[in-house]
């Protein structure tokens, strides 16, 4: 959640004094003051994010508020559009993170603000060890009302959200938002809000009445400064406008009238300049080169572009669209990579490289980067450390720190324009394979020329002991690569199972040699065998190793449907995938909500996946707690009840989705998602192809399960339905022909609708059920 506040330039020395100083500005008597918003408002590029977290940061923020009440925090969110996690630039993420930061600091204030969660937190402490809670909106939104209007604290909020422009919904949105933030009906709580954004119309509209300033206005002595620091930075060009006063003060005039503000402008300026001097310019050479840049940022983009030699415009096409298509930053290492031949990931013997190797390698890309691109693809360091590496200032060993990302947002948007779009598409990459395979062919190479280095930690983190759960996530090199095989199956329709196996065999080698004696699967036969690498993916739960969970079960769950069918056609059978079922897999999720990061796992069902599954021999009817050979059961270990066969699950899983939601993670989920109709109607229809799918081959309609009507943990109406009912509850509003012939099938291989209460005489039958000894019965509690 601190992605984008952590890649924001920090403030030049001694600038932006002003806000603090000038008193035109109000922005001192608002600090003061201690309520209502600020709004600061600046073109793009011009430093209201640099603005903004140096108000965040500086003391002198905090010092100036009342201290009428007692307990005061300062609290702040960074919008960012080019983040790969969604909360970043949603009101969910503006939420968590300032309630994180106040509830972290203020702990008392957690049974009052969020009460439901922590009256279930405190009853079962079996999910706080395995995980947290899957929060919507409303739930947010209820808990800062609650914490503005609790009684329990006095509190004074001062909050620095910057970006209101990159918010990915509607402005009005987070516009009414705010103002509602801003207004709390508690004496005990007041709450005042800096804001910053482009001025944009809804902008101007909503926050123009309110104390404001605009920043490009105010920064021309901050541009000098920094102007003047740059120079005297290198002796030469100092020496050069000591001895031409004139011209020096000439130039600087130009840049202070051109810049219009705009601190980038003058960054990407100045750099041409230093440049200019490398070649040799004096301080009239670097005058004229001055007078040819344009004002704006756009013209100068646009300027930047055209000078790129035209030998070098099919890899700088080629550049632009990888930074603009990957699922996250490459790193300029697994950048290198870009020219080889993309087989080279498929080779069973790699090299690892020295320190002094990726460093090679690292200045190479920096270099390409500079000539290719004019400057507008850059290499930024995070600001993270390694406690085993040291500082980030020794490259070599920290390879990792490193991102290969636009200079700013604004280059993403002008690249995006009509112009330079079809500037792009008259340069077409004719020997570069799809960018898709290009890109996740890197990050193998990164992996197998590091031996997966990033994996390695020295300290132990959740139930894996190390990080790799983390490379699933949104900015992890395993994500990256998944996203972009799972992209190429969408737009091609084609598998890049071969690929997908190279990291395969990478990865479970690691997993071998990395990790001996853990995670280990002991068959009856007293043989071990390392648990499949894919399974670690979770950091607050742990799969039960009675799954013996593989690589097409990861790839089932993930809805990677071409790579699965070829597999099997390669020789893969799924019939014989010991533990859970494969076609188990292909309809239910057994993680809990909580563990499943991002979507990435959430209804990935598809009915060319099950059809082929059935095909190759999968029984929807195969027993879920008697598997085959004498294994050991893991029904009893899942953390929720299913249903005694892949069938029966498949009944209670559709009327969990479509049926009744509640208090569970995933029950909100689909609150949410119902509220979304062309996405629940894509849903809705998936699971009806896949259900006739499952009755047509051969699934025992006979069945009854039990299912929970609410989802009260003290009391719950169960009732008996039979799977025609469930199928009818669950699509019963659904528009579609395939209801009702699939209806019809049902009706004519003999069942009946079946919704039958069952009242306390019938508890007894309802207990064994739960305990897995009712004959034909199967419960649905709390599936998730």
């Amino acid at each position: 959640m601190n992605e984008r506040y952590e890649d924001i330039t920090e403030a030049h020395a001694q600038t932006f004094r002003w806000i603090y100083e000038n008193p035109d500005l109000q922005f001192m008597n608002w600090l003061r003051k201690g309520e209502g918003i600020y709004w600061i408002s600046g073109k793009a590029g011009c430093g209201k994010s640099t603005l903004m977290k140096h108000l965040y940061e500086n003391p002198q923020t905090r010092q100036s508020l009342p201290s009428d009440i007692e307990n005061i925090c300062v609290a702040g969110f960074f919008f960012h559009d080019r983040g790969p996690h969604p909360l970043l630039k949603s009101q969910e993420g503006l939420f968590r993170a300032i309630l994180h930061r106040i509830l972290s600091r203020y702990r008392q204030l957690i049974s009052v603000v969020l009460p439901r969660q922590f009256a279930t937190f405190s009853k079962r402490t079996d999910r706080i060890q395995n995980g947290g809670w899957q929060w919507t909106l409303s739930e947010l939104k209820a808990a800062f009302r609650a914490l503005v209007n609790q009684k329990v604290l006095s509190l004074r909020l001062c909050l620095v959200i910057d970006g209101l422009d990159e918010f990915s919904g509607e402005h009005k949105y987070i516009i009414d938002i705010l103002d509602e933030l801003v207004r709390p009906s508690s004496d005990s709580v007041q709450v005042q809000i800096c804001l910053s954004s482009r001025p944009l119309l809804a902008f101007e509209n909503a926050y123009s009445k309110h104390r404001h300033l605009r920043v490009q206005d105010l920064t021309a002595g901050d541009i000098k400064k920094y102007v003047t620091d740059e120079f005297n930075k290198d002796v030469h060009l100092k020496e050069l406008a000591t001895n031409d006063r004139l011209t020096s003060d000439q130039i600087m005039e130009e840049i202070l009238e051109k810049a219009e503000g705009v601190f980038l402008w003058v960054t990407l300026v100045v750099n041409s300049l230093i440049e200019g001097l490398e070649g040799g310019d004096d301080m009239k050479d670097l005058q004229r080169r001055l007078s040819e840049l344009p004002a704006g940022l756009e013209p100068l983009y646009q300027r930047m572009v055209e000078n790129i030699q035209p030998r070098y415009h099919e890899q700088a096409a080629q550049l632009f669209r990888i930074v603009d298509t990957a699922a996250s930053p490459l790193t300029p290492l697994a950048l290198s990579f870009i020219d080889e031949d993309p087989k080279a990931a498929l080779s069973v013997k790699h090299e690892v490289f020295s320190d002094d190797e990726i460093e090679r390698r690292h200045n190479l890309v920096a270099k390409r980067l500079k000539s290719r691109c004019a400057g507008l693809i850059e290499i930024s360091v995070s600001k993270k450390k390694s406690a085993e590496q040291g500082s980030v200032e020794v490259l070599g060993a920290n390879w990792m720190y490193q991102k290969v990302q636009f200079l700013h947002l604004t280059v993403k948007e002008f690249l995006a324009s009509d112009k330079i779009q079809n500037w792009l598409a008259t340069r077409p990459s004719t020997n570069i394979p799809n960018i898709h395979v290009r890109i996740l062919t890197c990050g193998i190479r990164q992996l197998q020329v590091t031996a997966c280095a990033q994996f390695h930690t020295d300290y132990d983190d959740g139930p894996t002991g190390s990080l790799l759960y983390l490379h699933f996530q949104p900015r992890g090199i395993i994500r990256l690569i998944i996203f972009h095989a799972l992209q190429f199956e969408k737009l091609h329709h084609k598998s890049q199972l071969i690929y997908l196996e190279a990291l395969d065999n990478l990865l479970q080698d690691w997993v071998k040699s990395e990790l001996p004696g853990v995670w280990k699967l002991k068959k009856s036969t007293k043989e071990e065998r390392p648990r499949h690498w894919t399974t670690f993916r979770y950091d607050r739960w742990s799969e039960p190793v009675q799954y013996q969970s593989d690589y097409a079960a990861y790839l089932v769950t993930i809805g990677m449907t071409r790579a699965v069918i070829d597999k099997i056609h390669a020789g893969y059978n799924p019939s014989l995938k010991p533990g859970r079922p494969l076609i188990h897999y292909a309809i239910a999720i057994l993680a809990p909500g909580y563990a499943i990061n991002y979507q990435d796992e959430r209804d990935r069902v598809d009915p060319e996946v099950v059809r082929e599954l059935l095909k190759q021999g999968c029984d929807p009817n195969q027993p879920l707690n008697r598997l085959r050979d004498g294994e050991i059961s893991w029904r009893s270990e899942t953390n929720f009840r299913e249903g005694k066969t892949t069938w029966q699950d498949a009944l209670i899983h559709t009327r969990w989705r479509f049926c009744s939601f509640g208090s569970t993670a995933a029950a909100r989920h689909y609150e949410q998602l119902s509220e979304q109709a062309a996405e629940m109607n894509d849903l809705r229809l998936r699971w009806v192809k896949s259900f006739r799918l499952l009755v047509e081959y051969g699934a025992d309609l006979k069945v009854r399960v039990v299912v929970a009507e609410d989802e009260d943990e003290d009391e719950k109406n169960f009732f008996k339905m039979s799977a025609l009912s469930i199928f009818m509850d669950a699509f019963a509003g659904f528009e579609h022909p395939l209801v009702e012939t699939t209806r019809g099938l049902m009706i004519s291989k003999g069942v009946t609708e079946l919704n039958q209460r069952v009242w306390d005489e019938d508890m007894e039958t309802l207990s064994s059920v739960k305990r897995g000894t009712g004959s034909r019965l199967a419960c649905c509690c709390n599936p998730s």
